[in-house]
């Protein structure tokens, strides 16, 4: 999931393949989205609509490894919670994540493994 993501077509359903059903619904709700999202114009949304929408688009696909850029950097509190329920959510399924990130806290809360980088060096940083 890149920082910066992706949308090649002017609505949001469009980047979701097939028709809505109710499990995209709930993932839209999950991420504090309402269900007509899904109907948005993909122009109109603001940076935090469209970081969690592309989040949405990524776990639609269920994949067994999560690479998150800066996943929360444009969210507000209610957002960051929600997105991170989510993560803590798949890393109990078994899936793997990686995650870069600026915010401290946030790999305390999510890492079991922190790694940072330091004047070109990477460098343990787990508890």
């Amino acid at each position: 999931l890149s920082a910066e993501p992706g949308w090649w077509a002017a609505r949001v359903g469009d980047h979701f393949g097939g028709a809505p059903d109710s499990a995209l619904g709930d993932l839209f709700e999950s991420l504090g989205l309402p269900r007509e999202a899904v109907d948005w114009s993909v122009r109109t949304l603001s940076t935090g609509e469209r970081q969690r929408l592309a989040f949405a688009r990524m776990l639609r696909r269920d994949p067994a490894t999560m690479l998150l850029d800066e996943p929360t950097a444009a969210l507000d509190e209610d957002a960051v919670e929600r997105v991170e329920a989510l993560v803590r959510h798949r890393l109990e399924s078994g899936a793997s994540v990686l995650i870069v990130t600026h915010n401290e806290q946030q790999a305390e809360r999510l890492a079991a493994r922190r790694l940072r980088i330091e004047s070109g060096a990477v460098v343990d940083r787990t508890p």
